[in-house]
């Protein structure tokens, strides 16, 4: 990985745990309040069992942006690697050619 994609990834981590460090207080639901003030008024509620379902259901998004903004960076790495070191077909690993082929042919199926 370069370094971008490196220092994306880390900044991501760095979020998903964060988010899930501050989930794990939510897990004594009957000490877990929300303390805001309203019209100058200190107002404090528990947290409602749907709000906990949707901020768990919210981690599990960050962890898939996660995973997908590390996949996409990481194939449009290897992409930039070949263009600029001016790779030809010939020279790709058999896996990559294969990739490639797929690829193609999937698009001429699909009429692109």
């Amino acid at each position: 990985m370069r370094n971008s994609t490196k220092l994306d990834f880390e900044n991501r981590k760095d979020e998903v745990e964060n988010y899930f460090s501050f989930l794990s207080i939510l897990d004594d639901d009957e000490n877990t309040r929300l303390k805001y003030k309203k019209n100058d008024n200190l107002v404090e509620e528990k947290i409602s069992e749907q709000l906990q379902k949707i901020l768990i259901a919210n981690g599990f998004l960050l962890l898939y942006n996660l995973i997908e903004a590390t996949v996409r960076n990481s194939i449009l790495e290897i992409y930039a690697e070949i263009e600029d070191n001016e790779i030809s077909f010939e020279q790709l690993s058999d896996s990559l050619k294969k990739i490639w082929i797929e690829q193609r042919t999937d698009n001429l199926k699909e009429g692109i």
